[in-house]
């Protein structure tokens, strides 16, 4: 698969087509840990806080 981007204009929307694929492949994994609900809870809201420092 060839992607051709215009660097100014694309670049922005890649990163943030990127971002969210990532963010709902982590969002699956959680869902299918096997662990209860509180857990999942815990791990979503730490995930958010690490990664919104950044």
């Amino acid at each position: 698969m060839n992607v051709k981007i215009n660097y100014p204009e694309d670049k922005d929307m890649l990163e943030n087509v990127i971002a969210y694929i990532k963010a709902k492949l982590m969002e699956k994994y959680i869902c299918d840990l096997n662990a209860p609900q509180a857990s999942k809870s815990q791990i979503k809201e730490k995930l958010i806080k690490e990664l919104s420092k950044t």
